[in-house]
């Protein structure tokens, strides 16, 4: 493909766009920052992927650090909780538009629900941690905050279970098994 003949700054806003919501479509992306999407596209699918190791996955793009395991684990959520590379803006194009600070509930606030809901059933327990800690928390509506209450919930259940499965030592039944096994052998 042909170098997009978008200015330096969008394709800044672009990527930025990318590094802090990680999982939005070109179409998303350039509704967001208020762009035509076949340029958003053509810029994303070109130099995006080439020339910035931005990664399509289910025509959802990512950046480069991303997990290739998707939402499994915390991964992705560390990715999304470092600072993104930063791409200043003029001082007028900030003003017109607030660039969206990096954290997991200012991403799940502008997502559609379905989204949010998958991201959030994806998420590792350390994350949703860090989600109710942050600030940005408030901006959920009342069904994002019980999905991640509800995955808290869940997650939780999951490592009490998996501490108890942990602390019983399977051996001496496996031992008492071997040995009934070889007697009964020894009787036949």
């Amino acid at each position: 493909m042909p170098p997009s003949t978008l200015s330096r700054e969008t394709k800044d806003r672009i990527i930025q766009a990318v590094r802090t919501c990680p999982g939005k479509t070109g179409r998303e992306i350039a509704t967001s920052l208020g762009l035509e999407k076949s340029r958003v596209n053509s810029f994303l699918y070109s130099e995006g992927r080439s020339k910035y190791g931005l990664v399509p996955r289910k025509w959802r793009w990512y950046p480069p650090a991303w997990s290739t395991k998707g939402f499994q684990g915390s991964a992705p959520y560390r990715t999304m909780l470092q600072p993104p590379l930063q791409f200043p803006l003029p001082s007028s194009s900030r003003q017109q538009k607030r660039i969206p600070e990096t954290s997991i509930c200012a991403c799940l606030a502008a997502m559609g629900r379905s989204d949010a809901t998958i991201k959030i059933r994806g998420m590792s327990l350390e994350g949703v941690e860090l989600a109710f800690q942050e600030e940005e928390y408030v901006q959920l509506d009342e069904y994002c905050q019980t999905e991640l209450a509800t995955r808290r919930s869940i997650l939780l259940q999951r490592a009490s279970a998996k501490e108890t499965t942990d602390s019983v030592n399977y051996w001496p039944f496996i031992f008492a098994l071997l040995a009934i096994v070889c007697f009964l052998v020894f009787i036949s």
